[in-house]
């Protein structure tokens, strides 16, 4: 008889954690197009040719992929149309940069639907040195979107040791990092 509970308990409590655990939004991936057809120009200047192209992302969320100077950052627009300018130029480098690929979306499924909860995005910036040579560096920008905020949570080079293990650290806890400043 013991042996019969024993066994039923330990079917319960493993049924039940493994509900748990299943029960723990899961990520996944999207990725978008950061320039070309999909995306619509708008010139925010005549004389400076600055320029933004409004990129569709997922669940109504798009990107303004700005261009000013040979500079270049991201502005990310909700579905309820705020926007949040993630200021690359002046948070990941104020060196020449540009940005170009995809963007990859990481979604969560919050009751029935996706939700963004990361986004990263490469960045390339000439980066003036000391010596006054120039330095180009690739970078994966992570940015946090939350309810609340919508922020770079890290700059990471491509050559970077652990580069990887570093963005998958930083995208599985977005939303508890805390936002880059200028200064960072």
């Amino acid at each position: 008889m013991k042996k019969i509970i024993s066994a039923l308990l330990i079917g319960f409590w493993g049924f039940n954690i493994t509900n748990c655990l299943a029960s723990e939004p899961q990520l996944s991936n999207y990725y978008s197009d950061l320039s070309g057809e999909h995306c619509i120009r708008t010139v925010l200047e005549e004389v400076t040719g600055s320029t933004a192209d409004r990129c569709p992302g997922p669940s109504g969320y798009m990107l303004d992929v700005l261009y000013d100077d040979d500079r270049m950052s991201i502005d990310v627009i909700t579905p309820s149309k705020q926007q949040a300018s993630l200021n690359y130029w002046e948070i990941v480098s104020s060196g020449f940069s540009s940005i170009d690929g995809q963007a990859n979306w990481w979604l969560k499924t919050i009751n029935g639907k996706q939700q963004p909860v990361a986004l990263i995005t490469p960045f390339v910036a000439t980066e003036n040195l000391e010596n006054g040579e120039d330095l180009t560096v690739t970078y994966q920008v992570i940015s946090k979107i939350t309810d609340n905020e919508i922020c770079i949570i890290g700059k990471v080079e491509k050559t970077q040791a652990q580069a990887e293990s570093l963005i998958t650290s930083l995208v599985n806890n977005a939303d508890t990092k805390p936002c880059l400043s200028p200064k960072d």
